[in-house]
């Protein structure tokens, strides 16, 4: 693909300027993960291009979908691994001006080495290259995050949560640090089949202890990885203890979203005042 260029997207001097001479080496925070972290601490070889580039991306779910595929052709356990990415590669061949046109492009490009436009004709072409690779150069989770230049990777994660898993990840020794990220999905979305299931779940999760610490209890030990410990030089006890609240109260900002930054935010203030007394 002649147009998969390093300056691909930067359409003036300044933008390359920026991208090239501070942006392009810059340390990678991914505060926004839904990689497995047990399978970054099994840290195994993949077998196929699927398992690495289709089998846990909903975006490409997605466009799948809105084109009329058939379920067992995107996530279904009655049809291949090959038969599922050659059915993206067709889907894919048709979405001009979507972002994944060039997105799926680049990462091909970036990760395999392959640069054979991605069609339908071509998709039997791409998917022995990508599988080549893989396997020429035994393709792991912990090489693909280090390729990217990831340092610290934040990983989505219940309240209710089994947690032993970082800490065996941090004696492995990789050059990134992976560590759990709080998200409420299913405790907040009170529409779900197993909402009664996981609220029993999170009454199983103790409250605060009198640090304004999440008190450890089974294997869920969020309190190891708030934000004073992870990075003491940037955050004071008492906004430790307003976040350390807004986890465990599993508030929600008044547009009724996952909370996310405070600045600014109505539901922060209130937290404030609360933890203020």
């Amino acid at each position: 693909m002649s147009y998969i260029r390093e300056n691909f997207l930067l359409t003036n001097k300044t933008a390359e300027r920026l991208y090239f001479a501070y942006a392009k080496d810059m340390p990678i925070f991914d505060y926004h993960c839904h990689l497995p972290e047990k399978q970054i601490l099994e840290n195994k070889p993949f077998n196929d291009v699927f398992e690495i580039w289709l089998a846990g991306d909903h975006y490409k779910w997605r466009l799948m979908r809105n084109y009329g595929v058939n379920e067992e052709f995107i996530t279904g356990k009655t049809t291949s691994n090959k038969e599922k990415f050659l059915t993206y590669c067709r889907v894919l061949g048709t979405a001009f001006g979507n972002p994944l046109y060039h997105w799926s492009q680049v990462e091909l490009k970036e990760f395999f080495n392959c640069e054979i436009e991605i069609n339908e004709e071509n998709a039997e072409l791409i998917w022995d290259w990508c599988n080549d690779y893989i396997r020429l150069n035994g393709i792991t989770p912990q090489k693909l995050i280090e390729q990217s230049n990831v340092t610290h990777l934040f990983t989505t994660n219940e309240i209710f949560d089994d947690l032993s898993t970082f800490p065996a990840i941090a004696e492995k020794g990789y050059k990134f640090k992976v560590i759990p990220a709080f998200r409420a999905d299913k405790i907040m979305n009170i529409e779900a089949a197993q909402y009664n299931e996981f609220i029993e779940k999170l009454g199983t999760v103790s409250a605060l202890n009198d640090d304004n610490r999440l008190q450890p209890q089974s294997k869920n030990e969020y309190g190891d990885y708030d934000v004073d410990r992870l990075f003491p030089e940037r955050r004071g006890k008492r906004e430790n203890s307003v976040w350390s609240r807004m986890v465990v109260l599993g508030q929600q900002s008044r547009h009724g979203k996952a909370f996310g930054r405070p600045d600014g935010d109505w539901t922060y203030r209130r937290v404030c005042r609360h933890a203020d007394g």
